[in-house]
């Protein structure tokens, strides 16, 4: 699976939810969110408790502002979950509150990350559509919501909290 992302430093939410209104996008719900990264040698791996659920998402993408295309695996398996937690050592913990959304194939979270502030992310997710329309429906949102100016953030979450 793969999705082209970007992530943004924005702190008026009010304005934002504004705007997917005005966009057409729907709210889908609210997710009080901890990954826990594990350290592995290529990409990332964390366990995402959410709302009591819990599941393992390994992904890679690059470092870099602007967009950028993310290939995953989720895994909910209570024996993988096991199994990271058994063999690998923990790298940081991100606790967030999620504000999730949806425009056609786009998920848009206005996350209230903890010791970071807030963000708003856009996961494009590129199935059933091919690269080229996932770069314009995510270039039309962020049109929409007035960001498409903004300076995206090249790191993850993750990464900025490990850099303070």
């Amino acid at each position: 699976m793969k999705n082209l992302e970007v992530k943004i430093k924005y702190n008026n939410f009010e304005e934002l939810r504004e705007n997917l209104c005005l966009l057409g996008a729907t709210f889908i719900e609210n997710l009080t969110q901890k990954d826990i990264y594990y350290v592995v040698p290529i990409g990332r791996l964390k366990e995402r408790v959410v709302n009591g659920r819990v599941e393992l998402i390994y992904y890679n993408r690059p470092s870099h502002a602007g967009d950028k295309i993310s290939r995953y695996l989720i895994w909910r398996s209570l024996a993988a979950i096991r199994l990271a937690r058994l063999m690998l050592c923990r790298k940081i913990i991100v606790e967030k509150n999620r504000e999730l959304w949806q425009y056609k194939s786009t998920r848009i979270h206005l996350d209230e990350v903890k010791g970071l502030g807030r963000f708003i992310e856009l996961e494009t997710v590129l199935a059933g559509i091919d690269d080229n329309n996932g770069k314009r429906e995510l270039s039309h949102v962020l049109s929409k919501l007035d960001i498409i100016n903004k300076v995206s953030m090249p790191a993850s979450y993750s990464d900025m909290l490990l850099a303070k």
